[in-house]
């Protein structure tokens, strides 16, 4: 390795290789997501196959009360699950809902599923959480250590530092960062009680709304639900999924940011850096606030997320390396052209340098 390899190449391939690992992650549960979203869909379809009358029921039909058997089937479910532990997590209004359905004795049929349906959103939402809370702290731990491994290969000095302790771990897992206020769990658990009364809605309103559109009809005869209104309910539970899946997505990538820049952090300051840069990807995906704040550098007791510090926005790039004098100004950084070629351009090229000669330029000779 030369002997001043400049860090922006190591700290931008450092950053690639965390975010490698939430991509696998994400990987996983998108599959996740499809299974869940599949099952959600049969356990509907079954349940509307179960009530219907002639591949029909109305709200009235969906009011009526469980048979004993099948009371009795459910009650067990549910307390089961909340004796596990499994509904400890959700928040008090959907919770008490759960609690209540559990020790009714007269349970309806729309009871039955709405209940159903939270505990099949809640476990899958559950396991995000958990994957995304192992993600987090192996990726924290990963870029401090290796920021450390670095600093000190390029120094040729090796310096002592603390391996980080359980509670500092646990502590930065906590921590909320974005303007809402709410550390990564919550922004799971937020999500998912938003997918659960959204799904839920939808089930309630092609109850309500069924085949007979106009208010006359319905008041008259009652809304009654047929095959095309299930699938029409179907498709917009379908929906609620995708959408939910794109913002699972999006938490994973944002988070895993998150984590890699505060890990190189804590080992700036664990090592004494006074200061951070900020290295952008050079390609024409960068955001505009990403492109005005490449190379620029900060005191790292000022780091304020969102201002000067990655993530500035979901699925952020931006890395950050420490600030130090011996850099190397023969170096270089990663780049990539108009074609989406590596390249290797000089370490203090910002952004805008970068896109007049390697995007610009080249898009007027062809």
């Amino acid at each position: 390795m030369k002997k001043h390899r400049y860090w922006s190449r190591r700290y931008e391939e450092l950053m690639t290789m965390e975010l490698g690992k939430a991509e696998k992650i994400d990987e996983s549960l998108q599959r996740t997501y499809l299974r869940s979203a599949k099952k959600l869909e049969e356990l509907i379809r079954s349940w509307y196959a179960r009530y219907m009358n002639a591949n029909e029921i109305s709200l009235a039909e969906a009011h009526q009360e469980l048979h004993t058997r099948d009371r009795n089937e459910f009650l067990w479910t549910v307390q089961d699950y909340i004796e596990n532990g499994k509904a400890d997590n959700l928040s008090a209004e959907i919770k008490q809902m759960l609690e209540n359905a559990s020790i009714k004795y007269h349970v309806t049929r729309l009871e039955s599923i709405q209940a159903q349906i939270v505990m099949l959103l809640n476990d899958l939402f559950t396991e995000e959480q958990e994957r995304v809370s192992t993600l987090a702290s192996e990726i924290y731990q990963s870029a401090y250590y290796h920021s450390i491994y670095e600093r000190e290969l390029i120094k040729k000095k090796l310096s002592s530092f603390n391996v980080l302790p359980t509670d500092a771990i646990r502590i930065m897992l906590e921590k909320p960062y974005a303007s809402d206020g709410l550390n990564f769990s919550q922004r799971i658990y937020k999500n998912r009680d938003k997918v659960i009364k959204e799904v839920n809605s939808i089930l309630l309103s092609g109850l309500i709304q069924g085949r007979n559109s106009d208010r006359e009809t319905r008041e008259l005869a009652g809304a009654i639900v047929d095959e095309l209104t299930v699938n029409d309910t179907i498709e917009d539970i379908r929906k609620k999924m995708r959408n939910a899946r794109i913002a699972s997505k999006r938490l994973v990538l944002t988070e895993a940011s998150f984590f890699a820049n505060q890990g190189v952090a804590s080992s700036c300051k664990e090592l004494g850096s006074e200061q951070y840069q900020l290295i952008a990807t050079l390609d024409t995906h960068t955001s505009s606030i990403c492109q005005r704040m490449d190379l620029q550098v900060f005191p790292i007791d000022q780091m304020v997320v969102g201002v000067n510090f990655p993530p500035f926005h979901p699925h952020c790039r931006t890395v950050v390396a420490p600030y130090d004098e011996f850099q190397d100004e023969n170096d270089t950084r990663i780049a990539r052209d108009k074609n989406g070629n590596t390249i290797y351009v000089p370490h203090h090229m910002k952004y805008e340098e970068w896109y007049k000669k390697y995007v610009m330029k080249k898009s007027k000779r062809t």
